[in-house]
């Protein structure tokens, strides 16, 4: 009888540990945790980093991206140009429109020196843009200005992220690097010039 229970005993705390193996095991699955035991290396990165990785901007991607937002900063910059009531304003909407079409330009010629043929990712660069553009030329004066500071902002930002974005695949071209930083560079500093200008308004 004693031997019995002793015996049931040692069962119940053999089932307990494979219960608990197990569930340590789901534990590391669900984490998104790789052991290879049999290597001896445990790969604790999650899952989810190669598919970020993965969805990272082509250059074919990025040349494309680019070409279509300085056109449509062209397009913001050009009405500025003409609306805008503030000498301010028409400044910096003068040397962006001279500015951008060099950098689209660079774009370009980047693309033809490395044989790359540009692809828009599945994604709009530009969303909202036809809509802003369909406001700005509804308002005059200061209220014009409003508009066009906040999108030319906005627009600016959302290139930068996406610039920061193609900057960490370690592959990339270097001559896409170089343009990329180089165009980073300008565009900080015209997010810069456009927030003073927002807050003198």
């Amino acid at each position: 009888m004693t031997r019995m229970q002793s015996n049931g005993l040692t069962m119940t705390l053999v089932l307990a540990a494979a219960l608990t193996v197990t569930a340590c095991d789901r534990t590391e699955e669900d984490r998104g945790t790789l052991a290879d035991t049999s290597a001896g290396i445990v790969d604790t990165a999650p899952a989810t980093t190669a598919r970020s990785v993965a969805a990272l901007l082509t250059d074919e991607n990025i040349i494309a991206l680019l070409d279509t937002t300085y056109d449509a900063m062209l397009e913001a910059d050009q009405l500025a140009m003409d609306r805008t009531d503030s000498e301010q304003v028409r400044q910096f909407a003068s040397r962006a429109v001279t500015q951008n079409a060099a950098s689209r330009r660079a774009v370009i010629a980047t693309a033809q020196r490395l044989a790359v043929a540009p692809v828009l990712p599945d994604m709009d660069p530009i969303e909202g843009h036809a809509d802003a553009m369909a406001l700005m030329r509804q308002r005059a004066g200061s209220d014009f200005d409003e508009v066009y500071i906040d999108q030319a902002v906005e627009t600016r930002k959302e290139l930068i992220d996406e610039i920061d974005d193609a900057l960490e695949l370690e592959t990339r071209a270097g001559a896409v690097k170089e343009l990329l930083s180089q165009l980073k560079t300008q565009l900080e500093a015209d997010v810069k010039t456009l927030e003073g200008l927002k807050s003198k308004g």
